[in-house]
């Protein structure tokens, strides 16, 4: 199923998604949370938990029912 996730990324000095989500050697100056397309693919409803591929580098994260919109 189709969703927006929220999941907070380590952001680069430009704040570009960057650490181990880049190929650019950029150091991290911080985080921020990005709203971002993806896809459910597994749901844990005793802990309220998502897990999401998202949709453009199909990268897996999991994430809390708060944090998607369907």
């Amino acid at each position: 199923m189709n969703c927006k996730y929220k999941y907070v990324f380590p952001i680069d000095e430009f704040g570009r998604i960057g650490g181990m989500y880049s190929l650019a050697d950029v150091p991290i100056s911080g985080t921020k949370e990005f709203t971002r397309e993806g896809i459910l693919t597994a749901r844990d409803p005793s802990r309220e938990l998502y897990e999401v591929e998202d949709d453009e580098w199909g990268w897996s994260f999991i994430v809390p029912y708060d944090k998607i919109e369907l």
